[in-house]
C-alpha cells in the first residue's frame, strides 16, 4: 500500500493560503475578534480554559468568512489586478475552479449556523457574511 505524499498535502495547503490571502487579512480580521473574545472572558470572569471550544469555533467560522470574502474580492478584481500587475491567484482559473473554491468556504461557514442557537447571534454572523461580501 502506498503512503500518502506529505509534500502534496503541504503544497495544497500553500495553494489555499495564497488563494485566500490569509496572511494579508489575519491581523485585520482575526485579531480584533479574538481581542473582543478575550476582553469578554475577562469582563465576565470566565477563564479562557473554559472557553477554548468556543474560541476555536469562532476562529474556524471567521476563517471561512474571511477566505470567502477574499476569493470574491480576487474574482471581482481580476481585470484591474491584471492591468496593474498585482498578484491575483484567480487570474487564468476556470469558472468551475472559482466556484469550487467559493463552495469550499461557503458550506463550512454556513454549517456553523447549526451550532449557533441564539437568533441574534445567527443574524450577526450572517450579516458579517453579507457585509464582507458586499465590501469585497
Amino acid at each position: 500500500m502506498e503512503k500518502p505524499d506529505k509534500a502534496a498535502g503541504i503544497k495544497g495547503f500553500e495553494i489555499l493560503k495564497k488563494l485566500t490571502r490569509s496572511s494579508e487579512w489575519w491581523e485585520f480580521k482575526g485579531a480584533p475578534v479574538l481581542a473582543c473574545a478575550y476582553m469578554s472572558a475577562w469582563y465576565f470572569k470566565n477563564p479562557l480554559s473554559d472557553l477554548w471550544a468556543a474560541l476555536l469555533f469562532i476562529l474556524a467560522s471567521l476563517s471561512c468568512v474571511a477566505a470567502y470574502a477574499n476569493i470574491i474580492n480576487n474574482f471581482s478584481d481580476r481585470e484591474a489586478d491584471l492591468a496593474c500587475g498585482k498578484e491575483n491567484h484567480l487570474i487564468g482559473r476556470s469558472s468551475k475552479y472559482i466556484l469550487f473554491t467559493l463552495i469550499l468556504c461557503f458550506i463550512p461557514g454556513l454549517l456553523s449556523l447549526l451550532f449557533i442557537n441564539d437568533f441574534t447571534t445567527r443574524l450577526i454572523y450572517l450579516s458579517i457574511w453579507l457585509i464582507w461580501s458586499l465590501y469585497s
